[in-house]
């Protein structure tokens, strides 16, 4: 017997005894079955709420156990990924640690080498300093060079050929370009044509006399020498010429005048001066001295006389 039943029984049982012995069999049978029907009613009420109760708990059960599901499944995938978040949270913190001990080292890297920059560059400045301050001291250095084959060196040749090339045009009327030959111990420059109708200069190889160094001491050295022109023809002239060695190697080329030391009413004519020695820094040139009715070719004398070289030019000596 269902527990319903048990207690719907208890219940007559009770409402039965507790009906007065005043009414007949017949009333109480009938107030019984309307009490009886009467709890069938609520019992079957109570039935149905309780059906429907305990379908609405499955349900509610069902849900909950789904969303507890739910629930265990994101908390899991939580977990996880908290997990994973936390791993990878160590990863960069790990990166950071060793980023950071990179960066310290690349700063003490970068400091050292700014220090052995510093140092190296202080070194090179001092090197620099003495590169010109030896280089100053070269330069005001007073080298004479050493002459004892009496000749030019190859890089004053050069450039004394390369003067005369261009000073031999000056006397080109007709577009003529300038011809150097080498005639032994000679060097021609002269313009385009049959040499002896042609301006041309001559100069020897070998030095006249041995006049080098620095001559007026401003610093610079200079070599003296004299050459041969020629307009063309029987005429002819000679020219002094001092090469200044400048600095870096340098040249420059100067054509100087001898003032002219006749005397006793005699002059020099077309310049003739040839050099014939030096000492005590003094150049001893030899000069032709004509008369009023002398001749081109007949000079009444010739005269040696002393010059000193003083701000590029040679200054006659009394």
């Amino acid at each position: 017997m269902s527990k319903n039943k048990l207690t719907t029984l208890f219940f007559l049982v009770s409402l039965f005894h507790g009906l007065g012995f005043s009414q007949s069999k017949k009333e109480q049978i009938e107030l019984l079955q309307q009490r009886f029907d009467s709890l069938q009613v609520v019992q079957n009420k109570l039935i149905v709420s309780g059906t429907k109760t305990q379908k609405e708990f499955d349900t509610y059960k069902m849900l909950s156990v789904k969303r507890l599901d739910s629930l265990n499944t994101l908390r899991v995938s939580e977990l996880k990924r908290n997990q994973s978040l936390s791993t990878q949270l160590n990863e960069a913190n790990a990166r950071n640690q060793k980023n950071d001990q990179e960066i310290l080292e690349l700063k003490r890297s970068l400091q050292e080498s700014e220090t052995a920059m510093m140092a190296l560059t202080h070194r090179v400045d001092l090197l620099l300093d003495s590169v010109t301050m030896y280089k100053k001291a070269l330069e005001k250095t007073v080298t004479v060079r050493d002459l004892s084959d009496g000749k030019f060196s190859k890089s004053e040749l050069d450039f004394i050929i390369e003067y005369f090339k261009k000073e031999i045009l000056n006397y080109s009327h007709d577009g003529l370009g300038a011809v150097m030959e080498i005639n032994g111990e000679q060097i021609i420059v002269h313009l385009e044509g049959e040499l002896g109708y042609v301006p041309a200069f001559h100069l020897e190889k070998k030095l006249p006399a041995w006049i080098a160094g620095d001559l007026d001491h401003d610093g610079t050295n200079e070599i003296i020498f004299d050459v041969f022109f020629t307009g063309g023809g029987t005429t002819y002239w000679i020219k002094i010429f001092c090469l200044k060695l400048n600095e870096n190697s340098r040249y420059s080329l100067i054509e100087m005048d001898a003032p002219c030391p006749c005397t006793n009413k005699l002059e020099c004519r077309e310049p003739t001066a040839n050099i014939q020695g030096f000492s005590n820094n003094l150049i001893t040139i030899n000069s032709q001295c004509f008369g009023s009715n002398d001749a081109m070719c007949c000079p009444s004398s010739n005269v040696k006389a002393k010059y000193k070289f003083l701000n590029n030019k040679l200054i006659l000596m009394n």
